[in-house]
C-alpha cells in the first residue's frame, strides 16, 4: 500500500503544474453545464414588480377620476420632476453669493412673486358660509356590481380624446367660480341617472386592487362593510355640517424658495455648498410643491409649532426659516427615519437652535400624542404617511407596492385619519392644522379630511371648519398645476410642464 502510494507521488511530480492541478480540483467544484433558462411568458415577467403593481392599480384608478388628464398626469409622474431651492437663513453664504448664483441659473422665488399676487381684497374677508342641506351627498345603498364595471367604464374614458389637456388648469377658474359652464359628457359615456350614480359612487373599489387575483378577496372585504367608514364622496360639495370659512393669509419674506423660470426645465441646481464660517448649507433642494403646506400655515411670531411626521426633515427646515417661530416639536417615531432627521438639522439648522430646545426631535407614537399634548401647539403640520404616487411609480426599493405590505397600505386610510385627529387634539382651541400627503388618491385625501372631523366631532367633542386656500392657490397657479374639483383642499397635478407634485393639503381651524 506504502509503496502504491509513493508511486502515485512521485508520478505527480513529474507532471507539469497545469496537469498537476487540473488532478486536483475536487469534483464539486468542476464547471457543469449550464442549465436551459425556462421559458417566461411575454408580459409575465415582471408580475411581482412593485412599480408595475402601483402603475396598473394608478391606471385602474385615476383614471376614473381624473378622466383624459390622467395620461398626461401619468407621463409627468415618470418623468424627471422640477426641483426647487429652499435658502438657509442661518447661512452667512444665503442672503448674498448664493442668491446671485440661482438667478444667474435662472431662478425665480415662488414666494416673493405669490407676495405681488395676493391682495387685501382677497385674503381679509372673515366671513364663513355653511353648506345648505340640499348639498348633503346621500349614502349609496345600491348593491355592489363589481370591479369589472369600473375597468369598463376606465377603458372608455382612456378612449376618448376630447378632455381638456393639463396645461388648461393654469387659465381656470377659482374654487369660488366652479358653477361655470358645464363639461360636455362624451357621447358613449350618456349614461341613465340612475347609472351613473352607482358607477360614481362605487369608484373606490379599485383602491385596494393590488393584483390580479385579489380582486375576489377586496371585493369580498368591501362587501362585507370592512370600508364602509371610508367611503369617497363623488361631488365636489362638502357635507353639511362641514363648514368652509375664509381667512387672511400672508406670505413670509424670510421663506425663500426658488424655482427654474422656465416651466420645462427640469435641469438640476448647482451643487448645493456649506458655508465656511457656520458649516451649514445653503439651500435644501426639495419638491417645490412641498412649500405650500408651511405657507397655507401661516406661521406668527413666537408660535409653538409641532410637526406631527417630521422626516425626512424639509418641511421642517421651511418653517424654520420663516424665523418667527418660538419652538418647534419634530415627532418621528421611527428610529432610522429619526436619525436621518437630525443629521438634517445639524446640516441646516444652528446648533445653539437644538441646545436651548428650540428645536426639538421626539419619537412619540403620533395617533397617540394628541392624548399625551392635549391643547398645546398654536400650529400642527401632518405630513402623513401615504402610497407616495411618484416614488412608488419609479423605484422599487422599500415600495409600498410589495405584495408583503398588502395589509399596511390597506390600512394607510384608518392611520391618516387617526394621525389628523391626534394634530386636532394638539392644537389650542383656534389654532391651525395642515394636513398634507404626496399622492392622487381621493381616499386618502379628502376622505380622511372629512372622516377625521366628523370622528374628532363625535368623539373628542372637537369642531374643526375647513380654511379656504384659494388665495394662496390663485396667487400661484403660473408656477402650480392646481386641479380644481377638490372638496376640501388643494392637489397638485404633475405634468410634463411645471412637473411638481403631486401635494395635497388641507387647511383645517379648531374652533371648540
Amino acid at each position: 500500500m506504502i509503496c502504491l502510494r509513493t508511486a502515485f507521488n512521485n508520478r505527480l511530480q513529474r507532471l507539469p503544474a497545469t496537469k498537476t492541478q487540473c488532478l486536483l480540483v475536487p469534483r464539486r467544484w468542476k464547471k457543469t453545464k449550464s442549465k436551459k433558462k425556462k421559458y417566461t411568458k411575454p408580459g409575465t415577467q415582471n408580475r411581482s414588480d412593485p412599480t408595475v403593481l402601483a402603475l396598473r392599480y394608478f391606471d385602474e384608478t385615476y383614471q376614473v377620476h381624473f378622466g383624459g388628464l390622467w395620461p398626461i398626469i401619468r407621463l409627468g409622474l415618470l418623468s424627471p420632476h422640477k426641483h426647487g431651492a429652499l435658502l438657509n437663513n442661518y447661512s452667512a453664504r444665503a442672503d448674498s453669493i448664493e442668491v446671485q448664483r440661482l438667478r444667474q441659473f435662472g431662478a425665480v422665488d415662488i414666494v416673493e412673486e405669490a407676495a405681488k399676487e395676493i391682495g387685501p381684497s382677497d385674503v381679509h374677508s372673515t366671513e364663513s358660509h355653511s353648506v345648505k342641506d340640499n348639498d348633503l351627498i346621500q349614502e349609496n345603498d345600491a348593491p355592489l356590481k363589481g370591479i369589472q364595471e369600473m375597468r369598463r367604464v376606465a377603458s372608455m374614458q382612456a378612449n376618448y380624446q376630447g378632455f381638456d389637456q393639463l396645461d388648461s388648469l393654469s387659465t381656470s377658474t377659482s374654487r369660488d367660480d366652479k358653477e361655470t359652464e358645464p363639461k360636455e359628457t362624451p357621447p358613449h359615456l350618456v349614461e341613465s341617472e340612475e347609472g351613473k350614480s352607482e358607477v360614481e359612487k362605487k369608484w373606490w373599489e379599485d383602491q385596494y386592487i393590488i393584483a390580479p387575483g385579489y380582486e375576489a378577496k377586496m371585493e369580498s372585504l368591501i362587501q362585507g362593510g370592512e370600508f364602509d367608514n371610508r367611503q369617497s364622496r363623488t361631488s365636489v360639495q362638502p357635507a353639511s355640517n362641514i363648514s368652509i370659512i375664509n381667512a387672511p393669509i400672508k406670505m413670509n419674506p424670510n421663506l425663500r424658495c426658488y424655482v427654474h423660470q422656465d416651466e420645462g426645465n427640469i435641469k438640476r441646481f448647482p451643487r448645493v455648498k456649506s458655508d465656511s464660517t457656520s458649516g451649514l448649507l445653503t439651500y435644501y433642494a426639495m419638491d417645490a410643491a412641498s412649500v405650500l403646506p408651511v405657507l397655507a400655515l401661516d406661521l406668527r411670531m413666537d408660535e409653538t409649532v409641532l410637526d406631527l411626521c417630521a422626516a425626512p426633515g424639509g418641511k421642517s427646515v421651511a418653517m424654520l426659516q420663516t424665523m418667527h417661530l418660538g419652538g418647534l416639536e419634530a415627532n418621528e417615531p421611527n428610529k432610522s427615519r429619526r436619525q436621518r432627521l437630525r443629521s438634517v438639522f445639524n446640516s441646516y439648522v444652528p446648533a445653539s437652535m437644538m441646545d436651548s430646545g428650540v428645536v426639538n426631535v421626539s419619537g412619540e407614537d403620533g395617533q397617540e400624542l394628541g392624548d399625551l399634548q392635549p391643547n398645546s401647539y398654536d400650529k400642527v403640520l401632518v405630513d402623513v404617511p401615504c402610497t407616495t404616487d411618484r416614488q412608488s411609480a419609479l423605484v422599487p426599493t422599500n415600495n409600498i407596492f410589495n405584495l408583503y405590505r398588502v395589509k399596511e397600505r390597506q390600512n394607510l386610510p384608518k392611520l391618516q385619519r387617526n394621525l389628523l385627529c391626534s394634530a386636532l387634539q394638539a392644537v389650542k382651541p383656534g389654532g391651525d392644522v395642515v394636513y398634507s400627503t404626496c399622492t392622487l388618491s381621493r381616499l386618502q385625501n379628502d376622505d380622511v379630511v372629512e372622516n377625521a372631523i366628523s370622528t374628532c366631532r363625535s368623539q373628542y367633542k372637537i369642531q374643526a371648519n375647513v380654511v379656504d386656500l384659494s388665495p394662496l392657490t390663485s396667487a400661484l397657479d403660473k408656477v402650480f398645476n392646481f386641479w380644481k374639483e377638490c372638496t376640501y383642499g388643494q392637489l397638485v397635478l404633475p405634468g410634463l410642464k411645471r412637473n411638481f407634485g403631486p401635494m395635497y393639503f388641507c387647511k383645517l381651524r379648531r374652533i371648540k
